[in-house]
C-alpha cells in the first residue's frame, strides 16, 4: 500500500523529535519498587502512533462523522494520558474522560452495540438502549484491560498488533474503507516496537505510556465496533477474539481480586504476564507465549467466521478458553519469582 513507507517514516521521524522533548518535560518513567528497568525512559511511543494516525486521516482519508467522533475521543484519552504519565493523575478522573471519549464516539457517530447476535436459543438479541451503556463499557473496559497489559517490553505492542492485523484482515475482506488505517496503526506499531525493544542499535529505548495503552485500548474498540456492525465485516462475536487476552486477563483478575476481597482496580502484579514470570519464563518467553496465544485465538475466530460457526457455538467456544485460562493459573503452582536483576517490567 501506498501508505506504509510514509507511515514508517512519520512515525521514526516522530519518535527521534519527541525523545529530547520528553527528557527536557519530564514525561519519562522512572523507576521505582513496581518498575523494574534502567533510567528514565521517554514515554512517547502512543504520541507518535497518534500522530501517525492524525497524518493519514489528513493526507490519504476523506472525514465522516466516524472519525470526527474518534478524533475527538481519542484525543481527549491521548491528553489525559500524557497528563497521567507526567503527574500520576487520579484513577477516578481517566474513568471519567474514558467515559467521555466513549460516550463522544457513540452520540456522534451512532455507533454502539445494539444486537449482540443469536448466542441463544431465541434468535438475535437486540439491546435498544442498553446497548448504549454495554458499548461505554466495552469501550472504557478495553481501554483500561490494554493498559493493564502494559507490564513489559514488546507485550502491549505484540497484542495490538495482533489484534489490530486481524481486524484488517476482517476488513479488508469485506472492502471496507477503514482498511488501510489498520494497516497503518500496525506499521506505527512495528516502528515503536523497534525503540521499545531496541531492534536497531541506533533506536533508543521509549515506553507506550499510559497515553499509548490507552490510546491503543479504544482504537481498537473503535474499529471491531465498525468492522462487526457499520462494515460487517464479522459477526459480533468474532470481538472476543480479537481482544481475547487482554479481555481474558480483565475478567480473570477482577473475579479472582473480587473473591479474594481485594479491590479490582488497584495495581497489582497478577496479570497474565506476572504469572507467566512467576512460574519460571523470562520476559522475552512470556512475550512469545502470549503473543502465540492470540494469535491462536485470532485464528479460531477466523476459522468460526470462515466456517460459519453459531454465534452460541462460537460463545462456548470462548467461554471454554476462559476456564482453561484460569484453570491453568489457579490450579499450578508458581516456580520461582523473578530475580530483581531481570530489568523491562514497568506495571
Amino acid at each position: 500500500m501506498i501508505v506504509i513507507v510514509p507511515t514508517f517514516i512519520i512515525t521514526l521521524l516522530s519518535i527521534m523529535s519527541l525523545i529530547p522533548i520528553a527528557k527536557k518535560v519530564g514525561l519519562v518513567d522512572v523507576p521505582n519498587s513496581r518498575k523494574l528497568h534502567n533510567g528514565s525512559i521517554p514515554l512517547v511511543g502512543g504520541i507518535a502512533i497518534y500522530f501517525s494516525i492524525i497524518v493519514y486521516f489528513i493526507v490519504f482519508s476523506q472525514f465522516n462523522i466516524y472519525i470526527v467522533s474518534y478524533i475527538i475521543g481519542a484525543s481527549m484519552l491521548l491528553l489525559v494520558g500524557v497528563l497521567d504519565d507526567m503527574y500520576d493523575i487520579r484513577v477516578r478522573y481517566r474513568l471519567i474522560v474514558q467515559f467521555i471519549s466513549a460516550l463522544s464516539v457513540i452520540t456522534l457517530s451512532n455507533l454502539y452495540i445494539d444486537y449482540i447476535g443469536n448466542i441463544s436459543v431465541f434468535g438475535d438479541i437486540h439491546m435498544g438502549i442498553a446497548g448504549i451503556v454495554l458499548s461505554v463499557i466495552f469501550f472504557m473496559g478495553n481501554v483500561n484491560s490494554y493498559n493493564m497489559v502494559d507490564g513489559i517490553d514488546g507485550l502491549l505492542g505484540m497484542i495490538s498488533l495482533i489484534s489490530i492485523l486481524t481486524l484488517g484482515i476482517f476488513l479488508a475482506q469485506a472492502n471496507s474503507e477503514f482498511t488501510a488505517l489498520s494497516f497503518v496503526i500496525c506499521v506505527a506499531i512495528v516502528v515503536y516496537l523497534i525503540f521499545n525493544l531496541k531492534l536497531l542499535n541506533f533506536a533508543p529505548k521509549i515506553f507506550v505510556g499510559d497515553s499509548g495503552a490507552m490510546l491503543l485500548g479504544f482504537t481498537i474498540s473503535w474499529l471491531a465496533l465498525l468492522g462487526a456492525y457499520v462494515e460487517h465485516a464479522f459477526k459480533p462475536v468474532t470481538i472476543l477474539y480479537i481482544i481475547s487476552v487482554p479481555l481474558i486477563d480483565l475478567i480473570f483478575n477482577v473475579f479472582n481480586r473480587i473473591r479474594k476481597g481485594q479491590s479490582p482496580i488497584r495495581p497489582q502484579r497478577d496479570h497474565i504476564h506476572h504469572r507467566l514470570m512467576n512460574k519460571g519464563f523470562s520476559s522475552h518467553q512470556t512475550v512469545f507465549i502470549i503473543s502465540i496465544l492470540a494469535i491462536s485465538i485470532s485464528v479460531i475466530g477466523y476459522l468460526g467466521e470462515y466456517f460459519a460457526a453459531s454465534d452460541l457455538t462460537m460463545l462456548l467456544i470462548f467461554v471454554f478458553i476462559i476456564i482453561c485460562f484460569s484453570s491453568y493459573f489457579i490450579y499450578t503452582p508458581k516456580i520461582r519469582v523473578m530475580p530483581p536483576k531481570q530489568t523491562s517490567i514497568y506495571k
